[in-house]
């Protein structure tokens, strides 16, 4: 299984844009560790994943996510 590792507090969206695009009920905070992916793939400089263990993010009541989008690290 692949893994993704997140080393800097950042942000899983729903669409490949920037975050400051989105409302807050489509990017979910995160902190530094690592994720289990079913799947991954490029998309604009973006990588649509699945994870392994869905996120529990409140949007509206609680709801289970595991396609989300992680941005590439920028230099």
């Amino acid at each position: 299984m692949a893994t993704l590792v997140v080393t800097t507090d950042t942000f899983f969206k729903t669409k490949p844009v920037q975050s400051s695009e989105l409302p807050d009920s489509e990017k979910h905070p995160v902190s530094q560790g690592e994720f289990g992916l079913k799947s991954y793939q490029e998309e604009k400089g973006h990588f649509p994943v699945t994870l392994a263990n869905p996120l529990a993010i409140a949007t509206n009541g609680m709801c289970l996510k595991d396609t989300l989008m992680s941005s590439t690290p920028q230099p």
